[in-house]
């Protein structure tokens, strides 16, 4: 059993997943391991600096392990990998909603090579019509143009790096109608 380092206050101490409590005080949730990969250190943390700004970041680190040797490649490989996940929510005003997400994975393990990082980041507004019940939102999706797949391929016959992207970063617009009573 491994434990989850993050720190839970209020209600959120009181759900019903498995919990133990360090010296410090802080809640560690019990959690599973896989075969292949061990979760080592999930971290999250919640903050709101201001009544209209939200900030969340969350990161897990990985041990993973990679044996090959039924496709023909020698022993067990292996490497700690990780995650991180930040968001940013501000409320511009009541109506308003300004959204921007970002995402990295670290260099990642392959039977024959390794992936190596990516990141993302994507914004997105959403502004509540004065109906109440129609909002417009808008989203662009990878925001720096820096969304690709890198795959580097390192075996004794065939080295290869291969380098996978969309075409162009995506712009979406809408309108979202609201059939229930306002909020």
């Amino acid at each position: 059993t491994l434990a989850d380092f993050e720190p839970l206050y209020g209600e959120a101490a009181l759900n019903d997943q498995r919990h133990a409590r360090t010296a410090m005080g802080a809640f560690i949730r019990l959690c599973e391991s896989k075969p292949d990969a061990v979760l080592i250190t999930p971290v999250s943390a919640t903050a709101n600096p201001s009544a209209r700004l939200g900030l969340n970041f969350s990161a897990n680190a990985y041990y993973n392990v990679i044996n090959a040797a039924n496709l023909g490649f020698g022993a067990n490989k292996s490497t700690v990998a990780w995650t991180a996940k930040l968001s940013a929510n501000l409320h511009a005003a009541k109506t308003t909603l300004l959204q921007f997400n970002t995402y990295y994975a670290a260099k990642r393990l392959t039977p024959q090579g390794h992936r190596l990082p990516t990141f993302v980041a994507n914004l997105g507004f959403r502004h509540e019509l004065a109906d109440k019940k129609t909002s417009f939102v808008l989203t662009v999706s990878d925001l720096f143009d820096s969304l690709h797949q890198r795959t580097r391929i390192d075996t004794p016959t065939l080295r290869e790096d291969i380098t996978q992207r969309r075409s162009a970063r995506i712009v979406y617009a809408g309108l979202i109608y609201n059939l229930g009573k306002p909020a």
